[in-house]
């Protein structure tokens, strides 16, 4: 107890001599790409221990960025420091925060987060996609003209860039059953196979992206809005391609879906589960579960 003391009383006398020094500085600025992969970590976390405060969290992140990051409808920039957002947004930016989207919607079900997805996806298309050789550079064409555009689906520190954009496509593209995404990604990776070949360690990301074409979204249909507790018992079990959808609109043809159908609740029998592009019988809750030990 008196040593404890003594070091209390050492600490508090080392404390006032190290606050006599300059300080360093502090880096305040935000990333938009930084933040959007932190709302995908806190919306996984969310998923796992069905803590409030994570989802609270994304959601006030997402409020900033909508509100403090935006140059107009679709054009994000990519920086905000000293109360000024700044700088055009580069494909990282966008990829990594349409992902959030797309997994915001998993969870909450809002429909709007799925449409902004699709929305700055359409953006990318249109700036970033160089249909020519067959990828997304990381500048757009609103960007300086350089000698020299960057491009890699090489994994580094972080996923990359690309690698994550072709991941959104092909679930955007069995969400909204949208021809022209799946084109694209025909095209990128057809034209990048002997990149994915030579260095297929390098590239996870972007192989994902490949299985996820290949293969489709393995979605979870309701005919109804679900309580979060049963929402999440589908969300913990994991499995890397699962996308739930409650309720789901005419304007999303789901992956084997079509938009105009409907699934009839009978004899609590109001769940599809469509892998690989074709969809089951409806079941019930309890036999949709089991599916995802498969």
């Amino acid at each position: 107890y008196v040593m404890r003391n003594e070091l209390d009383s050492l600490r508090s006398k080392a404390y006032q001599f190290r606050k006599k020094r300059i300080a360093p500085d502090t880096d305040t600025k935000i990333l938009l790409s930084w933040n959007a992969m932190a709302m995908d970590g806190l919306l996984h976390l969310f998923e796992i221990t069905s803590d409030q405060k994570f989802l609270i969290a994304v959601q006030g992140c997402h409020e900033l960025l909508e509100s403090q990051m935006k140059a107009d409808e679709t054009r994000l920039y990519s920086v905000r420091a000293e109360g000024q957002s700044k700088q055009a947004g580069f494909l990282d930016d966008y990829t990594y925060y349409i992902r959030a989207l797309i997994h915001l919607h998993r969870v909450t079900q809002e429909e709007s987060k799925l449409h902004l997805a699709k929305k700055y996806q359409d953006f990318v298309n249109s700036q970033f996609y160089d249909s020519e050789r067959g990828r997304f550079h990381f500048t757009s064409a609103e960007h300086e003209v350089l000698f020299h555009r960057e491009s890699s689906l090489m994994d580094h520190s972080i996923p990359s860039g690309q690698g994550i954009c072709l991941e959104n496509l092909a679930r955007l593209a069995d969400l909204y059953d949208e021809e022209t995404y799946r084109e694209i990604l025909s095209n990128i990776l057809q034209k990048q196979a002997h990149i994915l070949k030579k260095f297929s360690a390098g590239c996870t990301q972007a192989l994902g992206a490949l299985d996820t074409w290949l293969h489709g979204l393995f979605t979870i249909t309701s005919s109804k809005s679900l309580e979060l507790k049963t929402r999440l018992s589908f969300l913990q079990k994991f499995h890397p391609d699962l996308h739930l959808i409650e309720s789901p609109s005419k304007r999303l043809g789901v992956a084997g879906l079509k938009p105009d159908s409907v699934i009839q609740e009978k004899e609590n029998h109001s769940f599809l589960v469509c892998s690989k592009r074709v969809c089951s019988p409806q079941m019930r809750y309890e036999d949709a579960l089991a599916r995802l030990d498969y």
